[in-house]
């Protein structure tokens, strides 16, 4: 199965989106494909215990967390 992890600002779902409803919509359908997905806000979630195929962040335009995310999940390959 593939693994995917969506990753976002931590208030995407108090402070709805368009990043929101496209994470949404795209976890909705990738689900239907038979992928596992799973979505976390944190910036600096602890993957090592966790394999993902694909770690996709939203809303990189938010340096203080999309950037972080993105080294994060570089740092776990």
């Amino acid at each position: 199965m593939f693994k995917v992890l969506f990753q976002s600002r931590a208030d995407a779902f108090t402070n709805w989106g368009g990043d929101t409803t496209q994470m949404q919509m795209s976890k909705k359908y990738l689900e239907k494909l038979g992928c596992s997905v799973e979505i976390d806000l944190t910036v600096k979630p602890d993957l090592s215990s966790k394999r993902f195929d694909v770690v996709h962040v939203f809303n990189v335009q938010t340096a203080d967390h999309g950037l972080q995310q993105v080294e994060n999940a570089k740092a776990y390959n």
